[in-house]
Protein backbone atom coordinates (compact mmCIF):
# COMPACT_ATOMS: atom_id res chain seq x y z
CA UNK A 1 0.00 0.00 0.00
CA UNK A 2 1.51 3.33 -0.48
CA UNK A 3 2.07 5.37 2.52
CA UNK A 4 0.82 8.96 1.12
CA UNK A 5 -1.16 12.00 2.53
CA UNK A 6 -2.49 14.66 1.09
CA UNK A 7 -2.63 17.99 3.05
CA UNK A 8 -2.05 21.74 2.39
CA UNK A 9 -0.98 23.42 5.60
CA UNK A 10 0.64 27.16 5.46
CA UNK A 11 1.98 28.49 8.52
CA UNK A 12 3.92 31.49 9.82
CA UNK A 13 5.52 31.46 13.10
CA UNK A 14 6.82 34.83 14.41
CA UNK A 15 9.96 33.76 15.88
CA UNK A 16 11.58 32.19 12.88
CA UNK A 17 8.95 33.53 9.57
CA UNK A 18 8.66 29.95 9.09
CA UNK A 19 6.48 28.98 5.62
CA UNK A 20 5.39 25.37 6.11
CA UNK A 21 3.64 23.71 2.77
CA UNK A 22 2.86 20.17 3.38
CA UNK A 23 1.86 18.33 0.07
CA UNK A 24 1.71 14.52 -1.04
CA UNK A 25 4.95 12.30 0.40
CA UNK A 26 5.94 8.99 2.49
CA UNK A 27 5.73 9.65 6.00
CA UNK A 28 8.46 8.94 7.90
CA UNK A 29 8.65 7.69 11.59
CA UNK A 30 12.10 8.76 13.19
CA UNK A 31 13.32 6.71 15.55
CA UNK A 32 16.04 6.89 18.50
CA UNK A 33 16.38 10.62 17.29
CA UNK A 34 18.16 13.00 19.77
CA UNK A 35 15.94 15.62 21.52
CA UNK A 36 16.26 19.01 20.91
CA UNK A 37 18.42 20.08 23.98
CA UNK A 38 20.56 16.95 22.84
CA UNK A 39 21.68 18.55 19.55
CA UNK A 40 24.35 20.48 20.40
CA UNK A 41 26.18 17.91 22.57
CA UNK A 42 24.98 14.78 20.64
CA UNK A 43 27.77 12.62 18.73
CA UNK A 44 25.27 10.70 16.92
CA UNK A 45 23.53 13.37 15.11
CA UNK A 46 26.88 13.64 12.81
CA UNK A 47 26.71 14.83 9.32
CA UNK A 48 28.92 12.71 7.07
CA UNK A 49 29.89 12.66 3.15
CA UNK A 50 29.36 9.60 0.78
CA UNK A 51 33.19 8.54 2.20
CA UNK A 52 31.85 8.21 5.48
CA UNK A 53 33.71 11.54 7.02
CA UNK A 54 32.51 13.96 8.83
CA UNK A 55 31.21 16.93 6.82
CA UNK A 56 29.29 20.36 7.70
CA UNK A 57 26.92 21.92 5.35
CA UNK A 58 28.18 24.99 3.59
CA UNK A 59 27.89 28.03 5.49
CA UNK A 60 25.89 30.77 5.01
CA UNK A 61 21.73 30.45 4.22
CA UNK A 62 21.28 27.19 2.26
CA UNK A 63 18.59 24.82 0.83
CA UNK A 64 18.34 21.12 2.41
CA UNK A 65 16.49 18.14 0.72
CA UNK A 66 16.07 15.50 3.84
CA UNK A 67 15.18 11.95 2.00
CA UNK A 68 15.62 8.84 1.77
CA UNK A 69 17.22 7.03 -0.94
CA UNK A 70 14.58 4.36 -0.55
CA UNK A 71 11.76 6.35 -0.73
CA UNK A 72 9.39 6.31 -4.41
CA UNK A 73 8.89 10.40 -3.92
CA UNK A 74 12.65 10.69 -3.25
CA UNK A 75 13.41 9.01 -6.35
CA UNK A 76 10.96 10.88 -8.22
CA UNK A 77 12.06 13.94 -7.02
CA UNK A 78 15.59 13.35 -7.94
CA UNK A 79 14.63 12.15 -11.59
CA UNK A 80 12.88 14.60 -12.34
CA UNK A 81 13.05 17.85 -10.72
CA UNK A 82 16.66 17.96 -8.13
CA UNK A 83 18.43 19.16 -10.84
CA UNK A 84 16.34 22.30 -11.91
CA UNK A 85 15.57 22.63 -7.89
CA UNK A 86 19.41 23.05 -7.60
CA UNK A 87 20.61 24.78 -10.62
CA UNK A 88 17.40 27.52 -9.64
CA UNK A 89 18.72 27.68 -5.92
CA UNK A 90 22.46 28.08 -7.31
CA UNK A 91 21.40 31.06 -9.39
CA UNK A 92 19.74 32.47 -6.18
CA UNK A 93 23.05 31.79 -4.26
CA UNK A 94 21.89 29.32 -2.51
CA UNK A 95 23.15 25.67 -1.82
CA UNK A 96 21.75 22.70 -2.55
CA UNK A 97 22.40 19.88 -0.51
CA UNK A 98 20.63 16.36 -0.71
CA UNK A 99 20.67 14.20 2.84
CA UNK A 100 19.32 11.40 3.70
CA UNK A 101 17.83 11.02 6.74
CA UNK A 102 17.31 7.35 7.18
CA UNK A 103 19.02 3.86 7.99
CA UNK A 104 17.42 1.80 5.67
CA UNK A 105 18.42 0.62 2.58
CA UNK A 106 17.35 -0.23 -1.00
CA UNK A 107 16.79 2.72 -3.95
CA UNK A 108 13.35 3.61 -5.15
CA UNK A 109 11.93 3.40 -8.23
CA UNK A 110 11.13 6.71 -9.96
CA UNK A 111 7.84 7.30 -11.67
CA UNK A 112 8.19 7.17 -15.31
CA UNK A 113 6.69 11.45 -15.68
CA UNK A 114 6.90 13.52 -12.87
CA UNK A 115 3.13 13.40 -11.98
CA UNK A 116 0.87 12.13 -8.78
CA UNK A 117 -0.62 9.84 -10.95
CA UNK A 118 2.44 8.33 -12.48
CA UNK A 119 4.14 7.76 -9.15
CA UNK A 120 1.17 5.47 -8.28
CA UNK A 121 1.02 3.21 -10.98
CA UNK A 122 5.05 3.21 -11.93
CA UNK A 123 6.73 4.37 -8.98
CA UNK A 124 7.55 2.36 -5.67
CA UNK A 125 9.98 1.93 -2.78
CA UNK A 126 12.97 -0.08 -2.47
CA UNK A 127 13.83 -2.85 0.00
CA UNK A 128 13.71 -0.85 2.89
CA UNK A 129 16.53 -3.02 4.39
CA UNK A 130 17.85 -2.03 8.22
CA UNK A 131 21.50 -0.63 7.36
CA UNK A 132 23.65 -1.03 10.91
CA UNK A 133 26.57 0.65 9.47
CA UNK A 134 27.29 4.08 8.46
CA UNK A 135 29.46 2.70 5.72
CA UNK A 136 26.71 0.62 4.51
CA UNK A 137 23.99 3.66 4.26
CA UNK A 138 27.25 5.21 2.63
CA UNK A 139 27.55 2.90 -0.04
CA UNK A 140 23.59 2.63 -0.46
CA UNK A 141 23.73 6.17 -0.86
CA UNK A 142 26.16 6.34 -3.74
CA UNK A 143 23.83 3.99 -5.07
CA UNK A 144 20.85 6.07 -5.52
CA UNK A 145 23.72 9.42 -7.02
CA UNK A 146 24.68 7.21 -9.44
CA UNK A 147 21.12 5.48 -10.67
CA UNK A 148 19.55 9.02 -10.44
CA UNK A 149 22.87 10.80 -11.88
CA UNK A 150 23.11 13.36 -9.13
CA UNK A 151 25.71 16.09 -9.34
CA UNK A 152 24.87 18.25 -6.43
CA UNK A 153 26.36 17.75 -2.54
CA UNK A 154 25.23 14.62 -1.13
CA UNK A 155 25.60 13.22 2.45
CA UNK A 156 23.58 11.80 5.48
CA UNK A 157 23.01 11.34 9.05
CA UNK A 158 25.44 9.28 10.96
CA UNK A 159 22.64 5.96 11.67
CA UNK A 160 19.68 7.64 10.86
CA UNK A 161 20.14 10.04 13.80
CA UNK A 162 18.51 13.84 12.62
CA UNK A 163 18.53 16.27 14.87
CA UNK A 164 14.96 17.31 16.10
CA UNK A 165 15.33 21.18 15.11
CA UNK A 166 14.85 19.37 11.49
CA UNK A 167 10.96 18.35 12.55
CA UNK A 168 11.16 15.74 9.83
CA UNK A 169 7.30 13.96 9.40
CA UNK A 170 7.41 13.25 5.79
CA UNK A 171 9.90 12.74 3.24
CA UNK A 172 10.96 14.45 0.85
CA UNK A 173 11.05 17.63 2.80
CA UNK A 174 12.83 20.79 2.00
CA UNK A 175 14.46 22.79 4.43
CA UNK A 176 15.26 26.24 4.11
CA UNK A 177 18.09 26.93 6.64
CA UNK A 178 19.29 30.46 7.17
CA UNK A 179 22.92 32.23 7.94
CA UNK A 180 22.71 30.30 11.56
CA UNK A 181 21.35 27.49 9.90
CA UNK A 182 18.19 27.38 11.81
CA UNK A 183 15.13 26.49 9.96
CA UNK A 184 13.14 29.32 7.94
CA UNK A 185 11.17 27.43 6.12
CA UNK A 186 10.21 24.00 4.94
CA UNK A 187 8.23 22.62 1.83
CA UNK A 188 7.28 18.91 2.76
CA UNK A 189 6.35 16.52 -0.12
CA UNK A 190 6.54 15.54 -3.07
CA UNK A 191 6.24 18.96 -5.78
CA UNK A 192 6.26 20.87 -8.81
CA UNK A 193 9.35 23.34 -9.66
CA UNK A 194 6.93 26.23 -9.71
CA UNK A 195 5.97 25.10 -6.25
CA UNK A 196 9.70 24.74 -5.58
CA UNK A 197 10.50 28.41 -6.85
CA UNK A 198 7.72 30.40 -5.32
CA UNK A 199 8.25 28.30 -1.33
CA UNK A 200 11.92 29.32 -1.55
CA UNK A 201 11.25 33.13 -3.12
CA UNK A 202 8.59 33.79 -0.69
CA UNK A 203 10.96 33.03 2.22
CA UNK A 204 13.76 34.71 0.68
CA UNK A 205 11.04 37.83 0.46
CA UNK A 206 10.05 37.98 3.65
CA UNK A 207 13.82 37.76 5.22
CA UNK A 208 14.56 40.92 3.44
CA UNK A 209 11.32 43.29 4.88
Amino acid sequence: MKRQHLTWIKRSTAALGALTIAVWGTLFALTGAPSASADAASTSSQLLNLSDHATALPSGPVIVEAMAPWCEYCATTAKWLDVSDARWAHAHHLPFVLVDVSAFGGVGKAAQAPTLASIATTAYDGSRTPLSTNAAIASNMRRFQATYHLTMPVEFWSHGQVPASWDITSIPTFLYLNAQHRVVGTLSGYHTAAQFRAWASQIAKDKTQ
